[in-house]
């Protein structure tokens, strides 16, 4: 008999394991060949190749130490290329997944089946959406992973009797427990939680009294001493020179309008539960769905529906909980939402909050283990038929899966832009005098967040060897255009990094969408129609002076950016652009015969300039007249273009302006 239990326990988490295993790779792995590098990989990507993997540790000193020395480790171990990179932060979403299943396992024996799509909801939590940013994210998910494991090993060691069993339990769940709050000390209120188990582990119906808060220190006071003895050094001997994570800092706002504090830290964490627990299944599935083409919708419900019919067929679904009694359920809503609100609370007094856009819904992490306990029981509680259950259940499976592998494609696109990039400025710029600053203007859905963002890829291909920062760069925004309307000059420290800036070295860079790459030249002042008035603006002064004649060929490395995209129009434009800048007539002309005889033309009627351009200055009149006919048939961008150069006094009777602008040689 105890065999029998035994073998259809083993199969159960056999099956359970598989069924996970099947939501995290058709949540995650279809479109991971696909994601790359973004926002804060940057710096860390910079640092590691430029200076070596200590950079790595000495940016973290500043707010998260062992953070930073995990995260150094990782990256000496995986290195450059982005696919090593989201296998492993899937890895860590399906290791968690397990681990919740184990949890909820030891928490309510009888849902068992339930537990197992407990467990599949929080692998592919629709609310969390930055896996795909795997290099800067896989340090969250190791030490939320790592904090699972402790709450784990703390289950465990309530029913371990032996002292040998015990200490070795208090042991690694101590050690894993500060490994999760000593990388990021938010994640604090999983020490919480840990009391909130052992509590409805050890009663379904707790009640505060002086056994059980006797009982609850029995089983954790390792865990709490060493919770005590980070939080001191936290507050009073660390210090964080980043504002965000200086405590001090914190304390002095709280203490400058108390009730203020109290009023807004209740209102903020009223939101981020509404947030985290329902608005999560709504609004990234409305944004996704909202902006997806046609066809990557109709391959995300796919694959949405063929990962919920294996996890059907897979996991053990004969194995459900009695019909009339639904006590783990009621546990569950009192341990999730309990749970839930002990994991935002640090995050909503460090004054972090959940919203649904560049990167801030990642709070919702921790979050999600008492969102899925909280809303599963719920449900059950709510609707007492089984079948409802399970459809309801598996619907908002479905749907967290089509959200997974839509953020997966538009992490796809944005690393793609970022390819095309990088790949057609180093076709275009051949080098850059030390001290210039690009300022890029990226297409809607791809705009960079941060200034390295642009210095961090900049310098990686064109100062591979240098441990400085000698080409700067900035975002693409109205502070970024007023500066450069002065010229100023800037400086910055940013994680132990130091870098200048002058914005009259600035080379304005524009990407239009449906274009290609423009450096953009107040003395060629062809600006494409599909450039904002912002990027006409900034244009004025670009100083297109810093780039570089070289003849030795720069690419982006090939383990960061990816291969060479195939050498389609946008490749010749860049060369033909290039080779008019440095008045090399004949071979932007012979680049644009190569162009012509490929059949290559472009989307934006702008980028036959160029060409335009090489074929008068090579006295080919029939290609010159009959590209003029085509930018004659572009009166905006004629006009535009007429009306800048009748400013200058060198140009105007050269042929090729006055057959674009026949009044310009009348005047004169």
């Amino acid at each position: 008999m105890f065999l029998s239990i035994e073998n259809k326990s083993r199969k159960f988490h056999l099956q359970s394991i598989l069924a996970i295993l099947t939501i995290a790779l058709l949540s995650y792995l279809p479109f991971a060949n696909r994601w790359g590098f973004y926002r804060d990989d940057w710096h860390v990507l910079w640092g590691q190749n430029a200076i070596g993997f200590g950079n790595i540790l000495l940016q973290h000193q500043i707010d998260r130490p062992l953070m930073g020395l995990v995260y150094m480790i990782t990256s000496r171990i995986l290195g450059n290329p982005p696919i090593a990179w989201a296998l492993l932060a899937i890895a860590l979403r399906l290791a968690g997944g397990i681990i919740v299943l184990l949890i909820l396992e030891k928490m309510y024996t009888e849902a068992r089946w339930t537990n197992t799509i407990m467990a599949a909801l929080f692998t592919a939590y629709p609310g969390f959406l930055q896996v795909p940013n795997a290099n800067s994210y896989h340090v969250h998910l190791i030490a939320f992973t790592s904090g699972l494991l402790s709450l784990y090993f703390t289950l465990i060691l309530i029913e371990r009797k032996k002292p040998l069993q015990r200490t070795l339990l208090f042991l690694v769940s101590t050690l894993s427990g500060i490994l999760s709050y000593g990388m990021f000390e938010w994640m604090v209120g999983l020490e919480l939680v840990r009391l909130i188990l052992i509590a409805f582990r050890c009663s379904p119906r707790p009640s505060i009294t002086g056994s059980l808060i006797k009982n609850i220190f029995r089983q954790s006071w390792p865990n709490l001493v060493s919770l005590l003895v980070f939080l001191v050094w936290r507050v009073f001997f660390f210090e964080s020179t980043r504002s965000a994570t200086d405590v001090g800092q914190l304390l002095r706002g709280y203490i400058a309008s108390p009730g203020q504090s109290i009023l807004t830290l209740g209102m903020e964490l009223l939101k981020d539960l509404v947030n985290s627990i329902f608005l999560a299944w709504a609004v990234p599935f409305y944004q996704l769905v909202s902006k997806a083409t046609y066809l990557n919708l109709a391959l995300s419900i796919g694959l949405a529906t063929l990962a919920v019919l294996i996890f059907w067929l897979v996991s053990a679904k004969d194995m459900v909980e009695p019909k009339l009694d639904y006590n783990w359920a009621r546990t569950a809503v009192w341990v999730g939402g309990l749970s839930t609100l002990a994991c935002l609370l640090p995050t909503v007094v460090a004054g972090r909050h959940i919203i649904f856009r560049d990167g801030l819904e990642r709070y919702t992490l921790l979050a999600s283990f008492g969102v899925i306990q909280f809303l599963t029981g719920w449900i059950v509680l709510i609707l007492k038929n089984n079948k409802s259950q399970k459809i309801l259940l598996l619907t908002l499976l479905a749907s967290s899966i089509i959200v997974q592998d839509l953020n997966g494609i538009t992490f796809g696109a944005f690393w793609e832009a970022q390819q095309q990039l990088w790949w057609q400025l180093t076709w275009r710029i051949p080098d850059l005098q030390d001290g210039a600053a690009l300022i890029i203007n990226m297409p809607n859905g791809a705009a960079f967040a941060e200034d390295y963002e642009v210095w961090g890829p900049a310098n990686l291909i064109y100062r591979p060897d240098s441990p400085q920062v000698l080409i700067a760069g900035e975002t693409f925004s109205k502070e970024t255009i007023h500066k450069l309307m002065h010229g100023s000059k800037f400086g910055r420290t940013m994680r132990n990094v130091e870098y200048t800036g002058d914005m009259k070295n600035a080379v304005v860079v524009s990407y239009p969408a449906g274009s290609c790459v423009h450096i953009m030249d107040p003395e060629m002042p062809l600006y494409s129609l599909n450039d904002d008035l912002q990027a006409w603006l900034a244009a004025s002064r670009s100083n297109p002076s810093m780039i570089k004649e070289n003849t030795v060929d720069i690419t982006p490395p090939e383990d960061i950016f990816g291969k060479e995209p195939p050498r389609g129009w946008c490749y010749f434009y860049q060369k033909i652009a290039m080779s008019v800048q440095f008045e090399l007539w004949e071979q932007a002309a012979q680049y644009a015969d190569e162009a012509q005889e490929k059949g290559l033309n472009p989307n934006d009627p702008a980028e036959w300039m160029p060409l335009y351009i090489a074929y008068a200055k090579t006295n080919n009149m029939d290609q010159t007249n009959e590209l003029a006919s085509i930018l004659r048939n572009e009166p905006g961008l004629v006009e535009n273009y007429c009306a800048a150069i009748s400013k200058s006094s060198t140009s105007t009777s050269e042929f090729y302006v006055y057959n674009l602008c026949p009044e310009l040689e009348y005047e004169k």
